[in-house]
């Protein structure tokens, strides 16, 4: 960047059509990150890590420039966890509403407990409130318990201190605002950790981008259960709100 910019937005595509961006977004400085694409500006070496290689790449690149608000989203303009077209969103967001919230609306989120012992059953060690068992199913709340547990032993607590929470809350999609202050928070040996793991990771990237899901609100200051945002709170109301935050438009 050559001048650090008010707002940004970080955008991590493998081979997404990403022409809608500057169509719809395009008034809004951007980065797109690109998976094993040697022709792109921003190129990444290996498809890992889901979205949130590309999204720690941009906090180690520009750690000492960063912008005062960053938005961190996804290569397609609509999904099953956004709640609409994510432009709307964007064009309504009150972006100063909190240093750091989540960009789903509020009913897509899920429950982890990390104090389970082995021998308890799958079907206490989590759920999600929307219950899409074709996401999570047989033996996955426990599997992703406990890797969650395990990552949070070894890369979260020698950076943010404290010890393992007994449930951590996370809202799906790791799409997310998050103010400056709270990404300089944390050292960026933390973020450069984090990037290492995923890129050397030894199980599939659905897993440790399921782990990241349960871990950026608390690298970004947020409690372990974090607080489910409606999006009236974070548009002003501008896009309604129902009991579950959630409007499709």
């Amino acid at each position: 960047m050559d001048a650090t910019p008010e707002k940004m937005l970080v955008i991590a595509r493998y081979d997404e059509d990403v022409s809608w961006v500057p169509l719809y977004l395009g008034d809004f400085p951007f980065i797109i990150y690109t998976k094993d694409d040697h022709d792109s500006l921003h190129n990444i070496e290996g498809n890992f890590g889901s979205e949130n290689s590309a999204f720690l790449k941009f906090i180690i690149d520009h750690y000492d420039n960063l912008p005062e608000y960053t938005i961190f989203l996804h290569a397609h303009r609509e999904s099953w966890h956004t709640g609409g077209k994510i432009d709307k969103i964007i064009r309504n967001l009150d972006w100063d509403a909190r240093g750091y919230f989540n960009l789903s609306p509020s009913r897509m989120h899920c429950y982890l407990r990390l104090n389970m012992t082995e021998d308890q059953e799958d079907r206490h060690w989590g759920w999600c409130a929307t219950q899409d068992k074709a996401k999570l199913d047989g033996n996955a709340y426990k599997r992703q318990a406990q890797l969650t547990r395990e990552f949070y032993e070894t890369h979260m607590l020698p950076y943010v201190g404290g010890s393992v929470p007994s449930m951590v809350r996370a809202t799906c999609g790791a799409q997310f605002l998050a103010h400056r202050s709270r990404i300089l928070a944390r050292p960026v040996s933390l973020y450069q950790d984090i990037y290492d793991w995923l890129r050397d990771c030894p199980y599939d990237r659905y897993w440790s981008g399921r782990v990241m899901e349960y871990a950026w609100h608390v690298i970004l200051g947020e409690d372990p259960m974090e607080e489910i945002m409606k999006r009236c709170n974070i548009t002003g109301g501008r896009l309604g709100c129902d009991e579950f935050g959630l409007k499709y438009y």
